[in-house]
């Protein structure tokens, strides 16, 4: 929790490390730091306590350290094992599986619903929020804003919809940014040098052997994904992979790709029988193949999912981008696959190479039933 003051400056931050989080956990070294009583660390303490009481998640805590430096069981036995007999370490939050190592004294457990939390407790008013901001008012001046109580303020405790709002317009522009930082990236993507294939991989297909050039089913751009499905991997015969299935779960209306001159497949090493049993049994739709050869290792998914992005030019494949991983947890949408092709979303608003497919945005936007039955586009 971070207390600010009338220009926006930090004036107090205080930290509670959750049961479950660990050791090593600290406050940011280079924030300034307010010296308080004991008198004025125990009220202050006893409001943010009341105010943790009414939520989950807090089994028990100490208070009595400052938490700016370690939180090491054995280091705080054997080097501060005066202090904690005393109770003389003002500021420390310790989880209750960190506490049950250190021998202390004069320290009171934080529980749900306690509110006896610091030592030399002062009482406060029934308001622990309110009693909160008192607190700042006091040490800032009575010109002291409640709204420069942030970092959280506890939902739906004394909270106005303009401190939300004002809150959320602080977030938006990291939202923003992200964005145009998500944009400027496509933009490098669509800058990537072009990979020839030079082998003429094979895969088995529900209408018998497939060229990779046939995966892209005659648009110009082609994306893989492969997913682990085949005997050895979880969930084997009845089910792929949980994480691909996941994948699989997440994929948008295939149409709107398909308007974009973009084809989506899978890719894996179970026989097609397989495949069209599971594919039936969870309402997948996508073009899902057999690899026979050595494509999956050649591309980097013989041992871990990814997926690969392909384009041709008439019957020459090219390699255009790869995305493993973590990375594979953004796409789905028919946004994120655009943009992780060779010509991207094809808009005209796009920052793209001089010559690339664009048009205006929305403009080609249909509903996935009405698309009709154009020709895609020939390379």
């Amino acid at each position: 929790m971070r207390l600010r003051n009338a220009t926006g400056e930090p004036y107090l931050e205080m930290s509670i490390i959750p049961a479950q989080v660990g050791f090593g956990v600290a406050l940011d070294q280079h924030q300034p730091r307010l010296p308080l009583t004991a008198e004025e660390l125990s009220e202050l303490g006893d409001g943010l306590y009341s105010l943790l009481a009414l939520f989950t998640g807090y089994r028990a805590a100490r208070v009595g350290w400052d938490p700016e430096a370690f939180v090491d069981p054995t280091e705080l036995q054997q080097e501060r094992a005066e202090e904690l007999a005393a109770g003389a370490l003002p500021g420390l939050v310790l989880a209750e599986d960190i506490e049950l190592g250190v021998s202390m004294h004069g320290f009171v457990p934080f529980a749900k619903g306690h509110r006896e939390a610091a030592p030399h407790r002062v009482d406060s008013g029934p308001d622990a929020l309110q009693h909160l901001r008192q607190l700042v008012r006091r040490e800032l001046g009575e010109g002291a804003g409640s709204g420069h109580l942030v970092e959280p303020l506890v939902a739906g405790v004394g909270l106005s919809p303009q401190e939300w709002e004002a809150a959320h317009q602080q977030l938006l522009v990291k939202e923003k940014a992200l964005t145009r930082a998500r944009d400027a990236l496509a933009a490098e993507r669509r800058r990537m040098p072009w990979l020839a294939v030079e082998k003429d991989y094979e895969f088995d297909g529900p209408e018998g052997r497939a060229r990779l050039v046939d995966l892209f089913d005659g648009r110009r751009q082609l994306i893989v994904y492969r997913a682990f499905f085949e005997p050895g991997v979880s969930g084997w015969p009845d089910h792929a992979c949980v994480g691909c299935s996941m994948v699989a779960d997440h994929v948008g209306h295939l149409a709107h790709l398909n308007a974009r001159d973009t084809t989506l497949a899978f890719a894996s090493r179970a026989p097609q029988p397989d495949i069209a049993r599971v594919k039936a049994r969870m309402g997948w739709q996508m073009p899902w193949y057999t690899i026979t050869d050595e494509f999956d290792a050649d591309f980097g998914v013989d041992e871990w999912h990814g997926t690969n992005a392909f384009i041709r030019d008439g019957d020459r494949v090219f390699r255009t981008y790869f995305i493993n991983s973590r990375g594979d947890e953004a796409l789905g949408s028919t946004w994120s696959y655009l943009d992780m092709t060779a010509l991207g979303r094809q808009e005209e608003w796009e920052d793209s190479p001089e010559g690339y497919p664009q048009t205006p945005p929305y403009q080609w936007w249909h509903w996935h039933d009405e698309y009709g039955n154009a020709e895609p586009a020939r390379g």
